[in-house]
């Protein structure tokens, strides 16, 4: 079943902007979680000053791609993000990964979140973050993460939505026995807020339990209706 998140959560088609061969840094896990957890959409790198990174090919900018893609997942510095984001806006890219924090030491007024936000707000682009560590969509082999993670099987029926990123990661390598079939860290939740990725987890066929991992709601109403609908609905 189609929904409105399948562009952040399930896209057709990745870049990596940030790219890098560099160990132990987010340009680097998150191309080798995508290829780790198998995924089957057209991948791209990009980094200016590389050919490659793990064997994928590096483009110098998402312009000089060959066509559009779906999502873009951000491992690049707070300084580098706003324009960074704007490169996506204009390619076209219908959602984004945000890891960064989005604070600047001699940052301006309005501050960088502010901007950022503004961006997202104006253009529509679907955002996963700031401030988190992306999401594991282990169902459809989408490891858009910064974070290392143990072997997962890819039919798990265990959702978990959690504002930290280091709170996802804690959780999901704990114990071996949970089977996890999505795990998200919604962040700053700039633009998709934890009651949307309840609902997309709602209208997948093999959630049987969802947990949250919850520091606020910000948004009471839409979040007492997804939780009415996560009541009414029948457990796999």
């Amino acid at each position: 079943m189609s929904h409105r998140l399948d562009p952040l959560l399930r896209p057709g088609s990745i870049a990596v902007l940030g790219a890098t061969e560099r160990p132990h840094t987010v340009g680097r896990r998150t191309v080798e979680n995508l290829l780790e957890g198998r995924y089957d959409g057209e991948l791209f790198a990009i980094n200016p000053g590389r050919e490659s990174v793990c064997g994928i090919r590096c483009y110098p900018s998402l312009a000089d791609l060959p066509h559009k893609v779906e999502h873009v997942i951000f491992a690049v510095s707070d300084q580098r993000i706003e324009a960074a984001l704007q490169s996506a806006i204009d390619h076209g890219a219908a959602a984004a990964t945000i890891m960064s924090s989005l604070v600047l030491e001699d940052d301006g007024d309005p501050p960088l979140k502010k901007r950022v936000e503004k961006m997202i707000t104006d253009s529509g682009i679907l955002v996963c973050g700031a401030n988190g560590m992306g999401f594991f969509n282990f169902r459809d082999g989408v490891w858009a993460c910064g974070f290392d993670t143990r072997t997962h099987r890819s039919d798990g029926n265990v959702v978990l939505v959690s504002h930290s990123g280091s709170g996802m990661a804690g959780i999901v390598d704990v114990d071996e026995r949970i089977n996890f079939g999505l795990a998200g860290s919604t962040g700053q939740e700039l633009c998709v807020s934890m009651d949307e990725y309840v609902d997309f987890a709602l209208e997948q066929g093999y959630t049987s339990v969802i947990g949250l991992f919850m520091e606020t709601v910000r948004h009471p109403e839409r979040m007492r209706r997804v939780l009415q609908k996560a009541n009414d609905r029948d457990v796999p």
